[in-house]
């Protein structure tokens, strides 16, 4: 039983992965490949990707 356990854990999402479904779908957002969700962003006319909150910084140059 132990093993099988470890196994389906070795197939689980990596960490990172895991942290963005999380955050899409507490804020919201569609989770998917950047292709599908630039269609969305199409269909819907907004933006639906994330953003840090907060002023974008100036850019030098």
């Amino acid at each position: 039983m132990r093993e099988l356990t470890l196994a389906s854990l070795a197939s689980w999402p990596p960490m990172n992965q895991v942290e963005i479904l999380r955050r899409n779908i507490d804020k919201g957002l569609p989770c998917g490949s950047d292709r599908f969700v630039e269609k969305l962003e199409n269909i819907a006319g907004r933006a639906l990707r994330f953003r840090r909150p907060g002023r974008p910084k100036k850019r030098t140059g």
